[in-house]
């Protein structure tokens, strides 16, 4: 199931969507803008305040953020 897909930044024009997140925790720590939220244990980004660095996607071990072209 894909969730929160929506434009992760103007300028980038891809699309971020979050599959499957298993919940480790690793995008938290790497959001240096409090971008990443949690409800439960799965993750959700609050795109208000993303900037589309893209460090989430980066340090996911899971794959679970994923930029969509």
């Amino acid at each position: 199931m894909i969730s929160n897909i929506t434009y992760h930044d103007s300028k980038i024009r891809s699309m971020v969507a979050v599959l499957d997140c298993r919940g480790c925790g690793r995008c938290d720590n790497a959001c240096q803008f409090g971008a990443i939220e949690k409800v439960g244990k799965k993750t959700r980004i609050n795109y208000d305040k993303c900037t589309g660095c893209l460090k989430c996607v980066d340090v996911c071990p899971n794959k679970a953020l994923i930029v969509l072209d």
